[in-house]
């Protein structure tokens, strides 16, 4: 039911989310097929009911892993609601961890939406700013893309004058 485009089916799949929603709460294939619903109520439900903290770190890589991919795929643009901003409020901790290649990877993809995750991600990772390549940096400030600026702008922002100055 999560899957359909049916408002009255998605409507009643909340209403059985809701009623027992315990055994949808930790299980990895739900919450991955969840995530990349097109319905609005859908994601909203997640965000409400999924806690990074219930799952393992194992299950959250697999989700993680599994929404990528998709993004990567699927033309994230034409879905009502972003899965990437679902993804990111139910696994914070997890992305902040991210390994900098997938980060990269994205960053580096020829999908502007995906590249704008990419570069979100990025703003949201541990590392600190001068880890990370300089060409990246430079690839986000001179993207032909406002989003994409605004993202390496966050990132700049968050260098000391020393290290501006370097």
């Amino acid at each position: 039911l999560v899957q359909s485009d049916n408002e009255k089916a998605i409507n009643i799949a909340i209403e059985l989310l809701d009623k027992n929603s315990k055994p949808f709460i930790t299980n990895i294939d739900f919450i991955k097929t969840a995530i990349l619903s097109k319905q609005e109520s859908i994601h909203l439900w997640l965000r409400k009911k999924i806690v990074e903290k219930q799952l393992e770190d194992k299950g959250i890589g697999e989700v993680v892993d599994y929404c990528l991919n998709d993004f990567q795929v699927s033309e994230l643009e034409n879905k009502n609601i972003h899965p990437t901003e679902t993804l990111v409020t139910i696994f914070p901790i997890h992305l902040k961890k991210l390994a900098p290649e997938k980060i990269l990877e994205l960053i580096n993809h020829p999908k502007l939406e995906v590249q704008l995750f990419g570069a979100k991600l990025l703003n949201l990772n541990e590392r600190k700013p001068e880890e990370w390549p300089d060409e990246v940096l430079l690839k986000l400030l001179t993207s032909e893309h406002v989003a994409i600026r605004e993202e390496g702008a966050k990132l700049l922002a968050r260098l000391s004058d020393e290290q501006l100055l370097e």
